[in-house]
């Protein structure tokens, strides 16, 4: 920013870019502190990995400002700083001692309290990001978690190592998400959305068979995968690759095996169809993978099979 401008001005114009480009929020400054604010971010998969530094002593989100973005999602802030900080969400207040956290949800009015320089960590999840994981969300949202947890201290050394490292590798980077999405569910005591509640494990095995059924049914589809089962099944995909744990293979195993059964029918079969047209048919879009796979499962040739 232009050094010519008063501290009042450049803090005016921090405060448009950040409402324009982050959040919009109602911020107040130390009047005892020349303006100052310094902030870094890193998206990760799905959530953003952030640090903080700042002369802003309050921080209020209204109903107003509430309407006039589409933000929704929550966001974990840890207190860096060496004061405490106060705050309110939800109709529940929350004291922040240096090292606590509170996760906050971007669509219930907010206010917080410092004084000083004020020094956060934080992880911004997205809309849906933890409700797909856990059940009842909004319900932990302005409540403190004491510096003392095992899980915040986790995330808190997991985000210090992932933040000012960018991967590109997707996998990678979904890996990376989904663990901050474990540690912050952890940390919060929420529990699972998929969690069962019968005591004998019935819902869960009623899962497991939708999903193997999903399989039976939709193998010989191409674009099959355990996202589009999740939706239809109306769970996460992440439940979905957990349940299959249990079973000693992985939807894309199970598919494969479906797939390399039925070829083998159809091989065995009298209509005499081609190679081709029988990978196809089973679902294979590169007649090369269908060979070397069937091979490498049934110890021969899909020609040999016949």
């Amino acid at each position: 920013m232009a050094r010519d401008i008063s501290d009042r001005e450049r803090f005016n114009l921090w405060r448009e870019i950040h409402n324009a480009e982050i959040a919009c929020v109602n911020y107040k400054i130390s009047e005892d502190l020349p303006f100052h604010a310094e902030l870094t971010a890193l998206a990760a998969g799905s959530v953003v990995l952030g640090k903080m530094s700042s002369t802003v002593n309050m921080a209020e989100r209204t109903n107003q400002n509430i309407g006039e973005d589409a933000r929704h999602g929550h966001n974990l802030f840890i207190n860096r700083g060496l004061g405490r900080i106060t705050g309110t969400q939800g109709g529940r207040e929350f004291v922040l001692e240096p090292g606590a956290a509170v996760l906050i949800s971007s669509s219930q009015p907010l206010q917080m309290l410092g004084a000083g320089i004020t020094t956060w960590d934080h992880v911004i999840f997205p809309f849906g990001a933890l409700d797909a994981e856990f059940r009842g969300t909004e319900d932990k949202a302005g409540i403190a978690i004491a510096p003392e947890s095992e899980a915040l201290v986790m995330l808190g050394r997991y985000h210090q190592l992932i933040t000012g490292t960018k991967f590109e590798t997707a996998q990678l980077n979904t890996h990376i998400s989904d663990t901050f999405i474990d540690l912050v569910g952890i940390a919060a005591g929420m529990k699972r959305a998929d969690s069962y509640t019968d005591g004998g494990g019935g819902l869960r095995s009623a899962r497991l068979a939708a999903v193997l059924g999903y399989i039976s049914q939709h193998f010989t589809d191409p674009a099959i995968s355990a996202e589009v089962a999740a939706m239809t099944i109306g769970v996460s995909p992440r439940y979905v690759h957990a349940l299959l744990i249990e079973t000693g293979f992985s939807f894309g195993e199970h598919v494969q095996e479906r797939r390399l059964q039925h070829a083998r029918v159809l091989l065995a079969g009298e209509a005499s169809f081609r190679i081709g047209d029988i990978a196809l048919m089973c679902g294979y879009s590169d007649i090369s993978h269908f060979n070397r796979t069937f091979r490498r499962r049934f110890g021969c040739t899909p020609t040999a099979a016949r």
